[in-house]
């Protein structure tokens, strides 16, 4: 069984972190850059959910997921991800997660544990003294 969870923003989302995880038997949740193959897998749904946002009445923030596999030509294998399409009065923005953590929906792994280390960060920085970076 696994015990080691390596959560990361986008910039640790390498070929070479996603081999050395596998290798090392450790489960991985990491940010992933935005591409236009990405964009792809989510285009309807970020279309439907600024639509429905926009209808709901005094809906300030509409969060939906999606979950699919899909890997970079540089990765040596297609990877579960997780994109999060938030719509609100500002306009959309989707984010995208890369696991190997088999159970679990998409809005537990991307709220509870993707989500979460973001704002814990955040409270560190707060707590210190210091911007995040």
């Amino acid at each position: 069984m696994r015990s080691t969870l390596l959560r990361a923003d986008s910039h640790y989302c390498a070929p070479e972190v996603l081999d050395f995880c596998r290798a090392e038997r450790l489960d991985f949740i990491l940010g992933v850059a935005t591409t236009s193959t990405l964009r792809r897998h989510v285009a309807t749904l970020e279309r439907s959910t600024a639509a429905l946002q926009v209808a709901g009445p005094g809906a300030d923030k509409l969060r939906r997921r999606k979950e699919f596999q899909d890997g970079a030509a540089s990765w040596s294998r297609v990877e579960r991800t997780i994109a999060r399409v938030e719509a609100s009065a500002q306009g959309t923005d989707t984010r995208f997660v890369v696991t190997n953590l088999a159970g679990g929906t998409a809005r537990t792994l991307y709220e509870d544990l993707q989500y979460r280390r973001g704002q814990a960060e955040n409270h560190s920085h707060a707590a210190s003294g210091n911007p995040p970076p």
